[in-house]
């Protein structure tokens, strides 16, 4: 019996000397671990986005903030195009927008503007009282999806730029160094890219585009009935105005090209036959 009982107690001791070991064991293997070593190879934003967002769930203030990027076509008849221009010009400018584009072409006018967005529809009402309207072409974009999507891929390659930097400072190899520059560089020019699209992104969301073509009325009444005096004049001097500028652009013309050619043809009669005579002299030496 007390065999027994001994055997019992040794097999115990065993058995609680061989569980002690096995935690010691574990607790070297952690403590071997390192720990808050980075890791420099293949990072990556989409790592970012798991470690750094909050919850999975999307703003909601996002979702009412939709983005648009607003564009407008308007045709419109007008008794002056010239007139016209200057008083659609003057709004352009009122509003804090700018003029894209204006081009004069026969007894019409294209006219491409940018104005606040916040100003879009009361900028239509008001240019649509210069004249008929003919043709009107109102459409939104909707670029919410974009917009945030790249916002967001904006601001995780920022996170991943400042963890590239914190890793620099703590790297002491030489080619840690190299590495980490690297991908630092690389990291700096894809924000600088992202940036440069996402002002432009904003730009159109923040000002919209307006297109004016504007035609004289006076083309469609001499088309019916015959014209009035007031539109036989207004259309003499579109006439003559255009002369004029078709006469001035001969002129520029002729003075850019015609005068080097006519100075150069000068210059070669007086070297071969006028006071220089070369050619002239050549030819007489040969009869002799």
């Amino acid at each position: 019996m007390k065999r027994i009982i001994a055997i019992v107690i040794v097999v115990l001791l065993l058995l609680i000397s061989c569980s002690k070991s096995s935690f010691s064991g574990a607790d070297y293997k952690m403590a071997a671990e390192p720990s808050g070593v980075p890791q420099l190879t293949s990072m990556d934003d989409r790592s970012v986005v798991a470690e750094d967002s909050n919850d999975g769930s999307t703003d909601s203030s996002q979702i009412r903030d939709r983005k648009r990027i607003m564009n407008a076509y308007l045709e419109i008849t007008v008794e002056d195009i010239v007139s016209s221009e200057k008083e659609i010009s003057k709004r352009v400018l009122d509003s804090g927008g700018w003029i894209v584009s204006s081009n004069l072409y026969w007894e019409e006018i294209s006219l491409v503007v940018k104005v606040p967005s916040i100003s879009f529809d009361s900028f239509l009402s008001d240019s649509e009282k210069i004249g008929e309207i003919d043709s009107k072409s109102v459409t939104a974009d909707d670029v919410t999806e974009a917009y945030f999507d790249l916002k967001s891929r904006i601001d995780n390659k920022i996170i991943l730029r400042d963890r590239f930097r914190d890793y620099l400072e703590k790297a002491n190899s030489m080619d840690d160094i190299l590495s980490v520059e690297r991908q630092l560089n690389d990291v700096t020019t894809k924000i600088e890219q992202m940036e440069g699209s996402f002002r432009g992104l904003n730009r159109d969301i923040d000002y919209s585009t307006v297109t004016f073509v504007l035609r004289s009325s006076y083309i469609e009444s001499s088309s019916g009935n015959f014209p009035s005096f007031t539109e036989t004049f207004l259309s003499l001097k579109y006439k003559i105005v255009s002369f004029l500028y078709y006469l001035l652009f001969i002129i520029i013309y002729l003075i850019i090209f015609g005068v080097p050619i006519v100075l150069s043809l000068g210059l070669v009669y007086v070297l071969g036959w006028g006071r220089v005579g070369l050619i002239r002299k050549f030819f007489g030496k040969l009869r002799k």
